[in-house]
């Protein structure tokens, strides 16, 4: 969990000092990695497909190659360094896996508080750690509804092509490109999208606490179907080019798809 706090800072070797003897190697740094290389080889050999993870702040390309797995630096209670950590970790780490830290809330949290708080980590894998037998039904279902979404987009969610725009203000607008769909979140309020013309998809998740998302369209009419998190419809429309303020719900989804020319009447 540690090695990143492992400092030498020149002191004098003490097996030489006491004359027990001398290092295997006269710098930390190289032992910890000869370490961990002898680990990684070590637990491969007994299990291919083991899984290792590693924190935040020792995630360079050196401690990647003994890793499949980054976690985000602990945040408890925090779910926006929780979002803005797993953000910084996909745009630097390529096709590792990242996990968020573990998420915990109090048991009879709403579950709209539950949900923003899961969808604050839309884009690794989450980490929860309460104890499921001990929530009430309300909050499971909330749980469930976000599991359900994230499989049904793992694909695009996991291996979409990753933007993040405006670090320093924790990332309030984040997208996945997998070939013509691309998906959304917001996460702050007032943040305008624009429909990207080479998209045939577009998911667009509210993760923020106003409802409803303003988007420019540049089709000459665009199908909007609207969801909760748990895939029940709460309502389709068709809107025409321009700006629309789409009535997502906060926790909840919109399907987005351009109207072909032949169905236009």
């Amino acid at each position: 969990d540690f090695i990143d706090q492992m400092h030498l800072f020149g002191r004098k070797d003490p097996m030489e000092e006491t004359g027990l003897g001398e290092r295997d190697s006269h710098s930390l740094e190289a032992a910890i990695d000869h370490l961990l290389d002898e680990l990684y080889t070590e637990l491969r050999a007994i299990r291919e497909d083991v899984l290792i993870e590693f924190r935040q702040f020792y995630c360079g390309p050196a401690a990647r190659r003994c890793c499949n797995i980054l976690r985000a630096q602990d945040c408890p209670g925090d779910q926006f360094q929780n979002r803005m950590r797993t953000i910084d970790l996909r745009l630097i780490s390529t096709q590792t896996a990242i996990h968020s830290d573990m998420m915990i809330w109090n048991s009879q949290e709403k579950p709209v508080v539950i949900l923003r708080q899961l969808l604050n980590t839309l884009f690794s894998v989450p980490q929860i750690s309460v104890r499921l037998a001990d929530l009430p039904e309300e909050s499971r279902l909330a749980l469930a509804a976000y599991l359900k979404f994230t499989r049904e987009y793992r694909e695009i969610l996991q291996r979409g092509r990753l933007h993040a725009r405006h670090p320093e203000q924790c990332y309030p607008l984040v997208s996945c490109t997998l070939g013509d769909e691309t998906l959304i979140a917001v996460y702050a309020e007032n943040q305008f999208i624009e429909f990207p013309l080479c998209c045939r998809k577009l998911v667009l998740v509210n993760a923020s606490c106003r409802d409803g998302i303003l988007l420019r369209s540049g089709f000459p009419a665009t199908t909007v179907r609207i969801f909760e998190l748990s895939g029940r419809m709460l309502r389709e429309e068709t809107y025409p080019y321009g700006v629309l303020d789409i009535p997502v719900p906060s926790t909840s989804y919109a399907i987005l798809e351009p109207v072909s020319s032949s169905g236009l009447s």
